[in-house]
């Protein structure tokens, strides 16, 4: 696996170095090409893409032989049916069109549809929308109308929607789309659009379109495109098949704004001798092997600051600057080449902690044989109250949060999430290492080999006193090793965050006015979810307590890698990644007396709670005079109480968890 990786990124070297050395000879702008084909007239593609899939499908049913005799019987009854049954489930407007259908006239319909041709049907299709259009050729104000108006309307069912008109007579939304494109580009026009391949059968595509040399242009197109546009999967969506050797690490994703439309119009435009149409060209995209690891971003997925930052930079640099663009793109593969090297690495713990968890099932090992992996990160805290309609004054009001911090098992396959209010604590070390030492405290399988991942956080993971917690773990015995690692900054996604989307997913549809609406939002959201509130009283100060008998950890942010020993007590393992094979170490106790003090062995005895926030007055009074009105009754006093008369809970001290 580490030499195809090291392929993998040796080729995309020589690739982008090459790329960009003919980008700039020929002075082809690819930003300039993806703004020319977005901004595009784009009637003619709907109508193009219309007849592409009309002649896809002409195809398919050639192919598989699909004659009137083999179609499902009862159409008439399949439409009624499905016509019903969509009107219960939901209106189609505000006015309801189709609940006020009759069923005598669905069925009189559907007997009439059922004896037209497909052809029959477009033209009657035609003929209603022309009739329907807005023939006004100017609007109120006296404006040329730029698009088409329509008043769908078809007896004896009378005025309808959009979507009505789409359901009666069983047309889908892009062919919907390309009819009434097709009106407006052929001036009205009832005769339907036709391809080429009319009562013809298609054979051997793919064939003609290698013979003419168009699949070679359009791969070669799109390697460039994902290479000098293209960025390596951060974490998610890595596995593209179901069996490990279709597992692709290496997904290479397009940003959002390209869709296959525009990504089509930028190769026609460059490529206008090898031009090739959109259903071969999406077919070309999913079934080709070079290609299929090259894939289009969803919207408003973070991306990596650095990768996008040193992709413009290149692309910004001059001709006659090869060396400037050379440096920094033999950065940017080092920074790729680091952070699939600590991918693969999290991988293959995930792997090996989930193989020990079959194997402790079976019985083959013992709990102190297996490796516990675990994975820990703060969510988006959530805003409260939450629900699924937004009032709109709650836009602009300062609301009250609740934090999330998630720590998800391999050898256990748990997800826990710690939620609480942000009047009990915040969101510092302090927080992590009570979570995480409870965690730890609490979990079924108490095994004394641990590898964690975290993110680059210095506020929270990343800092001396969560690397002294776990010094002192090893250094009384209380685990045998722990491997604390840190993924690189803009690629830190791992399977704690799916647990954090079931539950932000679930938010969506869903009323929160209280902690216990949360935690079920969470426990409901996916079976491995597991939702624990807690409150000022389980935050011990850790930092107090160890600060007596650690040193300070200077540079902590250079270093990817850390290990504890109880062979080593009071010792600190660390190197740079996964590429650094030399381990540096360093003494963080103080003194080595400090191993045989009762105060020192167990500390969690003597741990004082860290204490209420309570909230800042200045907050707790404008939640009180704005947000108070949109909380229900049941919820006023919880979320949004009257800082005059409001008075700390009284909490009782809950003694610290202990590892057996």
């Amino acid at each position: 696996m580490k030499r195809t990786i090291h392929t993998n990124v040796t080729f995309l070297f020589k690739r982008l170095r090459n790329n960009y050395k003919i980008m700039n000879k020929n002075k082809i702008d690819i930003d300039e090409i993806f703004e020319k084909a977005f901004d595009e007239e784009s009637l003619e593609d709907i109508v193009a893409e219309y007849v592409q899939n009309e002649k896809l499908e002409q195809t398919i049913e050639e192919k598989y032989l699909l004659s009137n005799d083999c179609k499902t019987e009862g159409t008439k009854d399949s439409l009624v049916k499905r016509i019903i049954r969509t009107s219960i489930d939901t209106p189609c407007c505000s006015r309801n069109c189709w609940g006020t259908w009759k069923k005598d006239d669905l069925i009189k319909h559907a007997q009439d549809m059922e004896k037209l041709s497909k052809f029959e049907k477009k033209v009657v299709l035609l003929t209603i929308l022309r009739n329907n259009a807005i023939s006004s050729e100017s609007t109120r104000y006296s404006d040329p109308r730029r698009r088409l108006r329509f008043t769908f309307r078809y007896e004896p069912f009378g005025k309808m929607c959009a979507p009505a008109f789409r359901l009666l007579f069983d047309i889908r939304i892009y062919a919907f789309k390309g009819l009434l494109a097709h009106l407006k580009v052929s001036n009205m026009s009832i005769v339907p659009p036709m391809h080429g391949n009319k009562g013809k059968t298609i054979i051997n595509r793919e064939n003609s379109l290698s013979k003419k040399g168009v699949i070679e242009k359009v791969v070669d197109f799109m390697l460039t495109l994902a290479e000098t546009h293209g960025e390596f999967s951060p974490g998610r969506n890595t596995k593209t098949g179901s069996t490990k050797e279709d597992i692709n690490p290496d997904t290479l994703w397009l940003p959002a704004s390209f869709t296959r439309s525009v990504i089509l119009r930028m190769y026609n435009n460059q490529y206008s001798d090898y031009q090739i149409s959109r259903t071969a060209f999406c077919s070309l995209l999913d079934n080709e092997p070079e290609l299929k690891h090259i894939k289009i971003r969803s919207p408003r997925t973070d991306m990596c600051d650095f990768c996008e930052l040193q992709k413009r930079k290149i692309a910004g640099t001059k001709p006659h600057d090869e060396s400037k663009a050379e440096r920094l793109t033999n950065e940017l593969v080092a920074h790729q080449k680091a952070y699939q090297r600590e991918r693969l690495i999290y991988n293959s713990e995930q792997e090996h902690a989930e193989k020990d968890r079959k194997e402790l099932s079976e019985g083959k090992l013992e709990v102190y044989e297996c490796t516990e992996h675990i994975c820990m990160d703060y969510g988006q805290s959530i805003e409260v109250p939450h629900t699924t309609d937004q009032l709109g004054g709650t836009f602009y009001l300062h609301m009250r949060n609740f934090h999330l911090f998630g720590i998800c098992s391999a050898l256990e396959n748990t997800h826990t999430f710690y939620t609480y209010d942000e009047r009990e604590a915040g969101k510092g070390s302090n927080e992590v290492i009570s979570f995480l030492h409870d965690f730890l405290a609490t979990r079924t399988i108490q095994t004394p080999n641990i590898r964690i991942h975290a993110d680059n956080c210095t506020g929270q993971n990343k800092n001396k006193y969560v690397m002294w917690y776990l010094v002192w773990l090893a250094a009384t015995g209380r685990v045998r090793r722990i491997e604390y690692k840190f993924m690189i900054k803009g690629h830190t996604h791992f399977i704690v965050d799916s647990g954090i989307g079931y539950a932000k997913k679930k938010l969506r549809r869903s009323n929160v006015f209280c902690l216990k609406h949360w935690a079920d939002v969470i426990n409901s959201s996916s079976t491995s979810n597991n939702a624990k509130i807690v409150n000022a009283s389980y935050v011990y100060n850790w930092k107090e307590a160890l600060i007596p008998y650690f040193t300070a950890f200077e540079g902590i942010s250079k270093f990817h890698h850390f290990a504890m020993d109880s062979s080593k007590p009071g010792w600190i393992f660390f190197r740079y990644g996964s590429h650094d094979d030399d381990w540096k170490k360093q003494k963080m106790l103080k003194s080595d007396s400090s191993l045989k003090t009762e105060k020192f062995k167990n500390l969690t005895k003597y741990l004082t709670h860290a204490g209420f926030k309570g909230g800042k007055p200045e907050k707790e009074k404008i939640l009180y005079e704005n947000l108070r009105q949109y909380v229900k009754d049941a919820w006023k006093d919880e979320l949004c109480p009257d800082p005059r008369t409001y008075k700390l809970p009284v909490r009782n001290k809950r003694p610290c968890p202990d590892l057996i």
